[in-house]
């Protein structure tokens, strides 16, 4: 992410590296009046926009029982990502998917929605499969930060692995 321009986002780019949302997100799953889908028509399309700008990735993802990637063995005719789930409300969504290729694993994506744009963003990864509220919680009570170091500043890997 941090290799792509993403100044016309509303967003701070500073903010999602530094992981300074994570409070915002603990705070946004308090309320617990999310509905839960399990379908990638649900995905809004600001965020593949999101994707494709900051990676020049498609965001190609299968729905729960498609196939997909799941192993570091190319079959280019499937997407590497898999939607685990979909945690949506007025104003915030929080989508989870398993990413496969090398290194498999999964990815919560929380966004911050204002008039039906992205107003604000935060990224992770997890080992732990998220299909239901609660184990949801508990993945972003637990999140530890993995850090890496790129161009001699400390990044957060999981802001820059989607």
């Amino acid at each position: 992410m941090g290799q792509n321009n993403v100044s016309d986002f509303s967003f701070s780019k500073n903010r999602i590296l530094n992981d300074e949302n994570i409070e915002l997100v603990k705070k946004s799953i308090e309320k617990n009046d999310f509905r839960i889908s399990f379908d990638k028509a649900e995905i809004p399309k600001q965020l593949f926009e999101i994707f494709y700008k900051w990676k020049n990735d498609p965001f190609l993802i299968a729905n729960p029982n498609e196939k997909f990637n799941a192993t570091d063995e190319i079959n280019n005719s499937l997407p590497n990502r898999q939607l685990t789930s979909i945690f949506q409300n007025k104003e915030y969504l929080i989508l989870n998917y398993k990413h496969g290729g090398f290194g498999f694993h999964h990815h919560i994506i929380w966004c911050k929605i204002d008039n039906d744009k992205i107003s604000d963003i935060w990224i992770c990864t997890t080992s732990n499969h998220i299909d239901n509220y609660l184990i949801l919680k508990e993945n972003i009570e637990n999140f530890t930060r993995i850090i890496s170091l790129k161009n001699g500043q400390k990044i957060k890997l999981n802001s820059l692995c989607f």
